[in-house]
């Protein structure tokens, strides 16, 4: 505490702005954690204080907790957190943090980051603006294009499913679904099987896709998007040889493979 102290000192009297970055702060006992906390604040005054819970394993309630009991103990102190998703806890925690006090969250896009990676920028802006009614000041329209460049720039694979910027997030296979899109379209409604509309995070349109779980909305969509024509028997028939392939395929049925199928059946 000596050290951190007189460091941290050193730093300001240079005209440096400081931050205390305490490792496992999340992992000791709140009493230690008051008592070291107090001597830094009052002999050191560094502009902010980051709690670290290094290896993702405390639960959103007890961040949340944390940051209050940290409000409570010194109410004029700027805190910040930094979180791993070693339990998929990031995003979570660090909404909790923001519940709890905190003034800022440290993220990263596409949550690149050690072992299992940081808290994801796009998730934690998105989540912030639309269910906190916090303003970031980040162009939630830009969100996929970013998370796209850093996949380029990193070489690591965003998975397809990874939420806010995932590829197929905004697809739509239920044929249940797909059945109140197509009624709602005649409407001039657009139905959107999803929390937000694709275009707020930049995101392509949302896409009617075919596979296993594909019914005849589906099926009759793709016939009037090619103009084909087809008897409510032949749309049964087709309907369960998509739904068998997909199947047996294991992912979605292509546009050139449901043509064929079309045109098998005409032979």
């Amino acid at each position: 505490l000596e050290r951190i102290v007189k460091t941290i000192a050193y730093a300001r009297q240079n005209g440096m702005k400081t931050n205390f970055h305490g490792w496992d702060s999340s992992r000791t006992t709140l009493d230690y954690l008051h008592r070291a906390y107090s001597r830094i604040i009052a002999e050191a005054q560094p502009d902010s204080i980051t709690v670290y819970d290094t290896f993702g394993d405390v639960t959103p309630m007890a961040v949340q907790f944390l940051f209050k009991k940290l409000k409570q103990w010194f109410p004029e102190t700027s805190f910040e957190f930094h979180t791993h998703n070693d339990y998929g806890f990031s995003t979570g925690s660090s909404l909790a943090a923001v519940m709890g006090g905190a003034d800022c969250v440290h993220c990263s896009f596409n949550g690149l980051g050690e072992r299992t990676g940081n808290t994801p920028t796009e998730e934690v802006v998105t989540a912030l603006e639309l269910l906190f009614g916090i303003k970031t000041g980040v162009k939630l329209n830009q969100l996929k294009r970013v998370s796209h460049m850093f996949e380029e720039i990193s070489k690591v694979k965003v998975p397809i499913n990874k939420p806010i910027v995932g590829d197929r997030i905004f697809d739509v296979e239920s044929g249940l679904v797909v059945d109140i899109i197509e009624k709602f379209r005649p409407l001039g409604v657009r139905a959107v099987w999803g929390t937000f509309v694709p275009d707020l995070v930049g995101a392509r349109p949302q896409q009617i896709v075919l596979g296993k779980g594909a019914g005849k909305s589906n099926i009759q969509h793709y016939l009037n998007k090619h103009g084909i024509s087809l008897k409510k028997d032949a749309i049964d028939d087709l309907t369960q040889r998509v739904k068998d392939y997909g199947r047996t395929k294991k992912g979605n049925v292509t546009e050139e493979e449901f043509l064929l199928m079309v045109n098998q059946m005409k032979e």
